[in-house]
């Protein structure tokens, strides 16, 4: 190691201890915020979560275009406007639009995508079971619609 010179000198006031780096080979600490799919909260501010899981947690959670980091992220289940026998198959492909970006770049495959339609209460919801590619992992997440 290269001598280094405080910076107040060789004297008693320039005695420190010089910076240690992190190993550049060692994992980062988190790469993606992990948010309760239900609350909307952080679920811990110490662990991580994948950032492919982030990615389809996100784009099942954020409505596309309600702001200018979201103009071609997210979900438009808004856009359903009543519950009537289409509306099952209109959820799936609207699913499937929101997901579409990580289809195409290979970075999740949907194992299962069940939708349900209420036609009495809120829109319902999408029930999804995904392999995260990247990680070889299979996550289920189930996302309440309207």
């Amino acid at each position: 190691m290269t001598p280094v010179t405080p910076p107040a000198g060789v004297s008693a006031a320039g005695t420190w201890t010089p910076v240690e780096f992190v190993d550049p080979e060692s994992p980062p600490a988190h790469l993606a915020d992990w948010i309760d799919p239900r609350t909307g909260d952080f679920a811990s501010l110490l662990t991580g979560i994948d950032p492919v899981d982030s990615m389809v947690q996100l784009a099942l959670t954020i409505e596309r275009g309600t702001g200018a980091a979201v103009t071609d992220v997210g979900h438009r289940f808004r856009t359903v406007k009543k519950v009537d026998d289409s509306t099952p198959s209109l959820l799936r492909s609207l699913t499937e639009e929101a997901l579409s970006s990580l289809l195409q770049r290979k970075l999740i495959r949907i194992e299962k995508l069940d939708v349900e339609a209420d036609p009495d209460g809120d829109l319902g919801a999408v029930f999804l079971a995904y392999s995260n590619l990247l990680s070889g992992t299979r996550r289920e997440l189930r996302v309440a619609v309207g």
